[in-house]
């Protein structure tokens, strides 16, 4: 993406000179030459960044003729992300730093009420913050993850199923309260797949889908790098149509029988890993999900499709008789099929702040 020299889009091309520091070394003209923005508008932001502590310079070591280039780098403790996860079972807070390494974090168990987490959510992040030696002016965003369905622009909990309590929550407004920072609030499945973006095993590429598996199924579409905001529920698409009633109000849901406690029930196998050992239960999983997955690879063309959650071991069994279930149904191209790599609810709940720090609006 081409950038611009205009004043009004200062935040635009600061994230856009923040996004390539990230990713790689750079010197100041080699950011402009990428960028397309001039050296001296470079120069101007990186000055500044650097007297914000955010950028550091790191002089070359390499042999050269003449003057060694200066490169740049992010100084990682500069700036710090706070995640929030709220889920049926229980909440976490945590914090991470520029590179997404975690450095502190605390979980609550147990079914949250929207009463007692607004009564411990200061404490628990001063509590992070000592933890870590970080101070709460160093903190750029707020990221909240919840069950979906969400309202991202109203920053609002909709009507998650078997989450009552929260229906409606405008989790954004009363963080704002608490906090003067930016708050972003979104949808698990899709942090999922935002984390995988930055930290996982979509860092190679920009079209892909995670699946996240567990007491429910969630996914996250990703096209051109960014999320795809539209109604974006694989776990209720109907597989069967004359099959289970789901809450959701739908009939043969996927999530009525490839979700974890739902393939599980009646097999004797406590949790997947017990299961995954059996042949008869991979290949039942494998089929369920193949039925979903299909249908949405017929929609778009996705590079790879991420399983998250539960099934997340690069060694599971599923990942092969999966991609071979999907060989054999699609009508494209069969896409990769991997593990998910970030298993952090820190950093997933982190990214969806990180995303807007170095994403270009």
């Amino acid at each position: 993406m081409i950038a611009t020299n205009s004043n009004k889009m200062k935040l635009y091309n600061q994230s856009l000179l923040l996004d390539c520091i990230r990713q790689g070394k750079h010197s100041r003209a080699s950011l402009a030459a990428t960028t397309g923005l001039t050296k001296a508008a470079v120069t101007i932001i990186v000055d500044n960044l650097i007297r914000q502590g955010i950028v550091n310079e790191i002089p070359s070591e390499e042999p050269t003729i003449g003057r060694p280039p200066i490169y740049l780098a992010l100084n990682n403790k500069a700036r710090f992300f706070l995640g929030i996860n709220i889920s049926r079972c229980g909440w976490s807070a945590g914090i991470i730093d520029l590179s997404g390494t975690e450095l502190s974090s605390v979980l609550r168990q147990g079914y949250p009420t929207p009463r007692s987490f607004k009564a411990d959510i200061a404490s628990v992040v001063c509590e992070l913050l000592a933890a870590c030696g970080a101070t709460a002016d160093k903190i750029v965003g707020i990221g909240v993850t919840t069950p979906g369905p969400v309202d991202v622009k109203q920053r609002r909990i909709l009507n998650p199923p078997n989450f009552d309590a929260w229906h409606n929550y405008p989790i954004g407004d009363v963080l704002d309260g608490i906090f003067d920072v930016p708050v972003y609030v979104e949808n698990v499945s899709n942090a999922v797949a935002l984390s995988e973006k930055y930290f996982g095993n979509a860092r190679d590429c920009a079209n892909y889908m995670t699946v996240l598996i567990n007491e429910g199924i969630g996914s996250g579409i990703v096209i051109d790098g960014s999320i795809f905001r539209g109604h974006n529920e694989l776990g209720h698409t109907s597989i069967y149509p004359y099959g289970k009633p789901c809450n959701c109000g739908n009939i043969g849901c996927l999530e009525c029988y490839a979700s974890i406690p739902a393939l599980l029930e009646g097999t004797g196998f406590e949790d997947w890993n017990s299961a995954s050992q059996d042949t008869e239960t991979v290949l039942k999983e494998a089929r369920y999900l193949s039925i979903a997955v299909t249908n949405a690879c017929n929609l778009f063309r996705f590079e790879k499709i991420i399983l998250s959650g539960s099934i997340q071991s690069p060694d599971d069994p599923i990942l092969n008789t999966l991609a071979s279930e999907l060989s054999r149904r699609s009508m494209s191209d069969t896409p990769i099929i991997v593990a998910g790599k970030v298993t952090s609810d820190t950093l997933i709940s982190a990214t969806p702040a990180y995303d807007r720090f170095f994403t270009v609006l």
